[in-house]
C-alpha cells in the first residue's frame, strides 16, 4: 500500500499493485509526514505540533490527537514506529521533546523525553529498544521502555541525520561538517539512566568512553547519589542496587 500526503490537505491510500484507492481523508492542515506502520495496520499523519493514527484499512481515526506543546519551533514533527508497530515515537522542536505513544490506546508509554536543542532526526533501533535523536550539537540514545538517556552523547558539529545498522549494533551519523561518524553501541546496553551507568562505573573502576568502549579509570571515591546530582527519585533505588554489588569489578 502507498500512502501520500498532499498539499491540498488530503491523505490518500492506494493499494499495490492494483493502484486502487483504499481511502481518502481531508485534514485541517497540510500533512508534514505520513507513515505506514510496519504491520500495515495503521497510518500516522503528522503536522507541526500534533499527529494522529488512522486505521489503514478504512481511514477512520484509530486514536485521539497526539499532541506536543505548541510553544514555537523551527521544524514540524518527526515520527517512527517500532518494528512491531506497538509504539509510535514522535519528536519535534515545538516543545523540544520526544514522546512515545502506545498505538492501541493513544496514551504516552513513558514520560516525555526532553531535548536541549531542535530535533533534526530520530530513528528507532531494529530491535525496538532504543530511539536515537540528532540535533545541532550531538546525537543521543534513549530507552523506549524507560525514557532515560542510556549512552554518552556523541558531540559533533550539526548531526543532520542518523541511522542504525541492520543488526542494531552501530549508529551512523551524517554531519554538517561533512565527516561521517560510525558509533559502535556497547553490547548488552542496559536501559538505565546514563547517570547511573557513570555512577556504577565509578564503583567498578571503569567508564564508558565516547564510542561505547569500556575503559579502565582510577578508582574514584564513592559518593552518594545526592552529592553527584542525580534525580532524587533514583537515589533510593541506586543505593539499594549498590548494596547488592559484589566487592569486585563489574
Amino acid at each position: 500500500m502507498l500512502v501520500t500526503g498532499c498539499a491540498n490537505r488530503q491523505v490518500i491510500a492506494t493499494t499495490l499493485p492494483e493502484w486502487e484507492q483504499r481511502f481518502q481523508i481531508t485534514t485541517e492542515e497540510v500533512p508534514a509526514q505520513v507513515i505506514l506502520s510496519p504491520n500495515k495496520q495503521l497510518v500516522v499523519v503528522g503536522w507541526k505540533n500534533s499527529a494522529r493514527l488512522y486505521d489503514a484499512r478504512t481511514g477512520e481515526p484509530a486514536t485521539k490527537m497526539l499532541r506536543h506543546d505548541d510553544v514555537g519551533g523551527t521544524f514540524g514533527l518527526f515520527g517512527a514506529f517500532t518494528p512491531d508497530g506497538r509504539l509510535l515515537v514522535t519528536g519535534g522542536s515545538q516543545d523540544l521533546s520526544v514522546r512515545v505513544w502506545d498505538t492501541q490506546t493513544g496514551e504516552q508509554a513513558v514520560p516525555p523525553i526532553k531535548l536541549d536543542t531542535d530535533l533534526l532526526a530520530l530513528r528507532v533501533s531494529p530491535d525496538g529498544k532504543w530511539v536515537a535523536t540528532a540535533s545541532y550539537q550531538s546525537a543521543l540514545l534513549w530507552s523506549l521502555r524507560t525514557g532515560y538517556e542510556v549512552a554518552l552523547p556523541i558531540r559533533a558539529s550539526g548531526v543532520n541525520d542518523l541511522t542504525f545498522s541492520r543488526d542494531g549494533q552501530k549508529l551512523a551519523l551524517a554531519t554538517r561538517g561533512g565527516t561521517p561518524i560510525l558509533w559502535h553501541l556497547p553490547p548488552n546496553l542496559p536501559d538505565m539512566p546514563n547517570e547511573f551507568l557513570i555512577f556504577a562505573g565509578r564503583i567498578a573502576g571503569q567508564r564508558l568512553a565516547q564510542h561505547g568502549i569500556l575503559e579502565s579509570t582510577p578508582f574514584a571515591e564513592l559518593q552518594s547519589p545526592d552529592r553527584m546530582g542525580f534525580d532524587p527519585a533514583l537515589n533510593e533505588w541506586i543505593r539499594d542496587w549498590c548494596l547488592r554489588l559484589p566487592l569486585k569489578s563489574i
